[in-house]
């Protein structure tokens, strides 16, 4: 985990999957000496960051006066 995860409080997380998903699972953490949510805690912040929406750009202030859009005014912007 990381420290920012780290020091954040942890919260219950629950979900279903099929019996011997779990089995796997929990023998696979257990051969690498990994915390089952540890583990689970690592998979959710890889799939965020492959899923999360990046942050938008700031606008510029200029774009709320209309001003410095971009467009010439000649019509061809």
């Amino acid at each position: 985990m990381t420290e920012e995860t780290e020091t954040e409080r942890a919260v219950f997380i629950r979900g279903r999957v099929p019996e011997s998903v779990r089995a796997r699972f929990k023998a696979a953490c257990a051969l690498r000496g990994q915390d089952m949510g540890d583990a689970l805690g690592e998979m959710i912040m890889k799939w965020l960051e492959e899923h999360e929406p990046s942050p938008l750009p700031a606008r510029s202030k200029t774009n709320r006066s209309g001003k410095g859009n971009g467009k010439t005014g000649d019509g061809q912007g």
